[in-house]
């Protein structure tokens, strides 16, 4: 999923996580790779399109719902454009979940 400014980034292997989890300062790798791996939760890095390649928020996707979208040091998102996007996301998710 994206927009001009975003994309949701899907990680598929524990290098992925490994390195989002050292540059973000969170526990997306001691303690969710596991969760993801036997299909518990979902997590999805949300990147800014002209930064692919720099993380700048995490998210949980469970139920068909986002659980938790953080920044770096599990801090909320002051970013009013990363806030809409996940208005947008939320939609997308709920309207194409179990699909």
């Amino acid at each position: 999923f994206e927009n001009d400014e975003f994309v949701a980034i899907i990680p598929t292997t524990a290098e992925e996580f490994e390195r989002e989890g050292n540059l973000q300062y969170n526990c997306v790798y001691t303690n969710y790779l596991s969760a993801v791996i036997d299909g518990r939760t979902n997590i999805v890095f949300i990147r800014r399109k002209s930064a692919i390649d720099i993380p700048y928020i995490t998210c949980e996707v469970k139920g068909g719902r986002i659980w938790q979208y953080l920044t770096a040091y599990n801090r909320g998102v002051q970013d009013e454009s990363a806030n809409a996007f996940r208005e947008l996301y939320c939609k997308h998710i709920s309207k194409n979940w179990g699909e």
